[in-house]
């Protein structure tokens, strides 16, 4: 049963969404191109698989069906294509498929650890954790060609031993010349970090506490994470990792995302994917899910941006004349 409320432009309605096992797993074309969908996770009877929905939490669907472990899936930047980490045949590697789930095709060569993808602005790249002759951070292009190792994790001064928190992902600044990442040291400090795409440059922006799950805002002046201060929640702060900003508290687990326009966060809490302002205003449960899920994704044609291939200017993504995603 949906219970459907009036809301603003944007979100259009408040969702209460129960549904069965049934009609959860069920495959169905993606409407891409009309209107707002995020991808996400689910895991259902021990199944990891991807699932799609329209931005208001209705018309869930499931994009994937393999025994094997589907997840982290980020859109490519004009929402024509879904990259992912799948675990077939024993195997980990990174695939790509078109956004209604079909047109399937694996991206990387075996590694022997891979995770977390995430998208150029451009289309063009996408970098993610690998273990080929050395475990860190790589970039290859969108094909799966031309992979290069872009930087093992970097030392924190009094904190030995430390590696990428891979399970928190990595994301791209709006503008294409600076990715995040986290680290963890041995006494599970967790720290964000940037480093440009040709591998210089390497910042700490965070060394008090653990801050994790990070993502930058679309127009690139925030970036949102979760801290796990004495009460775990969302927050954001400035590129330079100043002006840590409290959103809400507690939300443990929440791996928040930006919307498409910046205006809106959708987290998840108690299970369940829920969506506020980016004030922390306005909450609300957005789609009711029998299983466990994680890492949404949020894409909307009206509010799309990549940058030119010849340059640094973000402009809207309908606006480029080869668009790659």
């Amino acid at each position: 049963m949906v219970t459907r409320q009036p809301q603003s432009t944007r979100t259009r309605l408040t969702i209460s969404l129960v549904f069965g096992l049934v009609a959860l797993l069920r495959v169905a074309p993606a409407h891409a191109g009309q209107g707002g969908q995020i991808v996400f996770q689910s895991t259902v009877d021990d199944n990891t698989d991807i699932y799609v929905m329209d931005e208001d939490g209705t018309d869930v669907r499931r994009l994937t069906e393999d025994p094997g472990y589907d997840g982290q899936p980020r859109w490519s930047p004009g929402g024509k294509r879904i990259v992912f980490v799948s675990y077939r045949g024993d195997v980990r590697n990174i695939y790509l498929m078109d956004a209604d789930g079909g047109n399937l095709r694996r991206l990387t060569d075996n590694p022997e650890f891979v995770w977390a993808p995430a998208w150029s602005p451009d289309g063009q790249r996408i970098a993610y954790y690998a273990t080929y002759e050395a475990y860190g951070i790589h970039i290859m292009d969108s094909d799966g060609r031309n992979v290069r190792f872009l930087t093992d994790a970097p030392d924190v001064p009094g904190h030995p031993g430390n590696h990428f928190q891979r399970e928190y992902g990595l994301d791209w600044s709006p503008d294409g010349t600076t990715i995040l990442f986290n680290t963890h040291t041995s006494d599970t400090f967790g720290h964000i970090w940037a480093i440009d795409p040709d591998g210089q440059n390497a910042r700490n922006l965070s060394d008090d506490g653990v801050d994790t799950c990070l993502a930058w805002s679309p127009d690139g002046k925030r970036i949102l994470f979760e801290a796990h201060e004495q009460d775990h929640g969302i927050y954001t702060m400035r590129p330079d990792g100043r002006g840590r900003h409290e959103v809400l508290v507690p939300a443990e687990g929440a791996c928040p995302r930006w919307s498409p326009d910046g205006r809106e966060i959708v987290f998840w809490m108690d299970g369940d994917l829920h969506i506020m302002s980016d004030t922390g205003k306005n909450l609300r449960r957005l789609v009711r899910l029998p299983g466990a899920g994680r890492v949404p994704d949020w894409f909307d044609p009206a509010h799309a941006r990549a940058v030119r291939p010849s340059g640094k200017t973000p402009i809207t993504w309908s606006r480029l004349k080869q668009p790659t995603g």
